[in-house]
């Protein structure tokens, strides 16, 4: 791997380097037809397009999206491109920006770009992504697939996804998102507060699952629609042996919580798009007796905003309306439950309606 190193504060043409990095993309493409894979997908409910060069790249990368995409063949008109090279496997070199080693590595990688530019890079250790922003266009590469780290693999490209989606009008929150038949519940809360178990029981009771972390928010007619981004869940090793499904998948790793790809575990329980009916605040407790009380429309916004914050990109003032609008809409409540994961379905399904929903509502 080849590439000129840059510094906090560098003045850089990103047009430039963005051209630059397509330009190396394009020449991987028509140097290896044999390691290409073309992909129809869906990101927040518009079309887009996935197109990789290199097949154990491929084989790394697709998991996380593969609910996303569709069977047929390229799109017509697609919002997003998605372009990614893996070096390696190419003998194709990466030669834009990188990044001095020991300058701090956040969860979005290092941001070379602000908020208004249109060219926009984000270098992680791993893997390497360039946007143009007024394109939808995502160019990136891996110097060798198989060095990408967890967060690399089970969340492919986070931070110019967010970005797109945040310029699509369907900005990103911190959240979980459970539906069945449609109707959605968002599950709020730090980090730790249970989103991800409670949201794996409802998938193991029959809902559809369409994320523990990242969640596109948008508008729609008559409320809200949350979209799906990965497929991948993050759980602690202790809690992932309360799902027989889930114990022995998770990739390993040595961070606190370690992800598991739910496309190669339940891939007819996942979900791409729900309308959001209930925001649900789950806490994990000592006690085995699972609860669910009304919460406050104030409990809600706190619990969703400030993880949101920061986990956007750029931040948006449009965003946090939205999210308060999304608040008034729609009922909050507190779930309280234990080790015992058998009635959290049961009251989310309560929660919709289906269940005793009037007595909730009293």
């Amino acid at each position: 791997m080849t590439g000129r190193e840059v510094e906090r504060g560098t003045d850089l043409d990103g047009e430039k380097a963005f051209a630059g990095v397509f330009a190396a993309f394009q020449a991987a493409l028509e140097s290896c037809p044999h390691l290409v894979q073309r992909h129809a997908c869906s990101f927040a409910g518009r079309e887009a397009l996935i197109r990789i060069v290199g097949l154990k790249c491929a084989e790394r990368l697709l998991p996380p999206f593969r609910h996303l995409i569709d069977s047929g063949g390229a799109p017509s008109t697609a919002e997003l491109v998605i372009d990614v090279w893996d070096a390696g496997e190419t003998g194709m070199a990466y030669s834009g920006p990188v990044v001095a080693p020991d300058l701090m590595w956040s969860e979005f990688g290092f941001i070379l770009g602000e908020e208004s530019d249109r060219f926009v890079g984000s270098l992680r250790p791993n893997l390497f992504a360039w946007s143009d922003r007024s394109a939808g266009r995502i160019v990136a590469c891996t110097p060798d697939s198989g060095l990408l780290a967890l967060n690399e693999r089970a969340k492919p490209l986070l931070f110019p996804l967010l970005l797109w989606h945040g310029d699509r009008d369907a900005e990103v929150i911190h959240a979980g998102l459970v539906e069945r038949d449609g109707q959605g519940v968002l599950f709020g809360g730090r980090e730790g507060a249970g989103k991800s178990t409670a949201a794996l029981a409802c998938l193991e009771a029959g809902f559809s699952y369409l994320g523990d972390d990242y969640i596109g928010l948008r508008t729609a007619d008559h409320g809200f629609l949350g979209y799906s981004l990965y497929n991948s869940a993050w759980l602690e090793p202790t809690h992932a042996s309360l799902f027989p499904s889930i114990k022995g998948r998770m990739i390993d790793g040595r961070q606190k919580k370690l992800p598991v790809v739910l496309s190669e575990i339940r891939p007819d329980r996942l979900g791409r798009v729900a309308s959001i009916r209930a925001i649900v605040l789950p806490q994990m407790a000592e006690s085995a007796s699972c609860v669910i009380v009304p919460a406050s429309k104030r409990e809600a916004f706190l619990a969703l905003a400030p993880t949101s914050l920061v986990k956007r990109p750029f931040s948006r003032q449009s965003g946090m309306d939205k999210l308060g609008r999304l608040v008034e809409s729609v009922p909050a409540y507190r779930l309280r439950f234990g080790n015992d994961l058998k009635e959290v379905a049961a009251r989310i399904d309560e929660v919709l309606g289906l269940k005793y929903g009037e007595r909730l509502r009293a």
